[in-house]
């Protein structure tokens, strides 16, 4: 499956189909409308994740002063079939790549399962959990960290 991934920088126009992606449920609460709005210098930091000619999801590999921030979304109808772990897997490696010293880290909802999950068997582990209030509202969060190595 890896060998036939690609990944690029995010164009604007994948920034505005992934502003139409729906997911169910309690999922739908990362449906998000202004994603489309992302300026040409924000989409520097997301990568698209394209499997035979399609989008199958994104990551944001944002640098900070002491590690980088790892975020991730997978096309709603890719759900549940490992391709988050294989992104996961391959934006660490870039990560290792562009940055070596510093490690990764990420916040997910608690109530979140499925992305711990794909967190877990990339090698992410839970260092604490905390309550925070993002632009999709309020919630109890994990953070959860990657040291390279």
């Amino acid at each position: 499956m890896r060998n036939s991934m690609e990944y690029h920088t995010m164009t604007l126009a994948e920034a505005a189909a992934i502003a139409e992606w729906e997911y169910p449920e309690d999922y739908a609460l990362y449906n998000e409308p202004d994603f489309s709005r992302l300026s040409p210098q924000q989409l520097t930091h997301y990568l698209s994740f394209c499997l035979q000619g399609q989008l199958i999801g994104f990551v944001n590999l944002l640098e900070e002063s002491d590690a980088i921030f790892f975020g991730i979304g997978v096309h709603p109808q890719a759900c549940s079939q490992g391709l988050g772990t294989a992104i996961t897997r391959e934006a660490i490696a870039i990560a290792k790549q562009r940055w070596p010293k510093k490690s990764l880290y990420l916040e997910v909802r608690t109530w979140n399962r499925r992305a711990i999950r794909c967190y877990e068997k990339a090698g992410f582990t839970m260092t604490k959990t905390f309550q925070m209030t993002t632009h999709l509202g309020p919630g109890s969060f994990y953070r959860m960290e990657l040291k390279q190595k």
